[in-house]
């Protein structure tokens, strides 16, 4: 961010102005970068840390979270109100138990946190969604909805849709839980033995692909970033199963949700990708990605000869496994 935004960002104040400061002990000097609530490639703001400390401050029109990605790549929530004022503290080689105080927003989640740190990841959703139940009104619930029912490699959009109608009956006016439960609705059409949905797409070649193209043969549309080590790991693997079967059975389509083009076409030359790639650098704001419902990486469909989708999301060996079942 160019300085000249840096120093407006800090200088904003008044009734709408949130403002957060920040103090890290063993991070003397570097960048954190700031994504609202709606992700990355949504609103990105950088401020600078110096001698261990760092502020922000942002005109906001009502409640919401920012997450705060560390020098040494550690994520953060902090939630926002108009006129709050908060208090980040920590040390950087133990960011995880960093404290947030200021508003009863970051300290009801703080209280969330400190109550699953010591149990099982496996039985974090659970206690999410007891939070969720219990505090229908808060941006808290909106954020563990996300992390721990939307970002996760098989969502359950059913469930995101129920969780997402209670804290609706809380916030009944907040656009970010229309819009959520808006795709909630929309994904819950794209399901196995369901049509796969219309798309145009240009590749890196300059081809035009639509969902016409898929006739006659099976196709794997899949979704990744040059920036994502999971999608791409996926990708290298899937190498093998481009070689194993051929073209005039199976067609992948590549679609990659960059936002940098040097850095997309790098990474499909680095991993040899060579069959059709696409990328509109839109990010999760592409069209197709939109289409898709795409909320987590890698994500892949399965198409069938007939355009239904035969399977969604399969990590490597199901991939394989379903693949060896449906071309013939």
């Amino acid at each position: 961010m160019a300085a000249a935004a840096v120093a407006f960002l800090c200088s904003c104040g008044g009734g709408k102005g949130f403002r957060l400061k920040g103090s890290i002990k063993g991070i003397e000097q570097g960048e954190v970068y700031i994504y609202n609530a709606e992700g990355l490639g949504k609103g990105l703001d950088t401020v600078m840390v110096n001698g261990g400390s760092f502020e922000y401050r942002a005109e906001i029109e009502q409640p919401t979270y920012y997450i705060l990605v560390f020098p040494n790549k550690y994520q953060q929530v902090v939630f926002a109100d108009k006129g709050a004022r908060v208090s980040l503290e920590g040390d950087g080689s133990s960011l995880k138990d960093m404290q947030i105080s200021g508003d009863k927003e970051n300290e009801r989640f703080s209280d969330f946190r400190k109550a699953v740190a010591s149990i099982d990841e496996s039985q974090i959703p659970a206690k999410a969604e007891e939070f969720i139940k219990a505090n229908p009104s808060s941006m808290a619930s909106i954020y563990l909805v996300n992390k721990y029912f939307i970002e996760v490699p098989k969502t359950d959009w059913g469930k995101v849709e129920s969780l997402l109608k209670v804290i609706k009956g809380g916030l009944p006016k907040n656009a970010m839980v229309d819009r959520m439960l808006s795709t909630a609705k929309e994904a819950q059409r794209i399901k196995v033995g369901g049509k796969c949905p219309s798309f145009k797409i240009t590749t890196k070649d300059g081809k035009t692909l639509t969902q016409s193209d898929l006739k006659d043969k099976i196709t794997l549309i899949t979704f990744w970033a040059s920036w994502d080590a999971d999608s791409r790991t996926l990708e290298r693997n899937i190498r093998k199963l481009y070689k194993k079967y051929p073209s005039s059975k199976l067609q992948i389509i590549g679609v990659s949700l960059d936002v940098d083009k040097q850095m997309w076409r790098n990474a499909v030359r680095y991993d040899s990708l060579t069959w059709n790639e696409s990328c509109d650098f839109a990010h999760y704001e592409s069209r197709m990605v939109k289409d898709f419902v795409v909320s987590n990486l890698p994500a892949n469909f399965l198409i069938g000869k007939d355009g239904k989708i035969i399977a969604m999301n399969l990590l490597y060996a199901d991939l394989e496994k379903k693949l060896d079942e449906v071309v013939k």
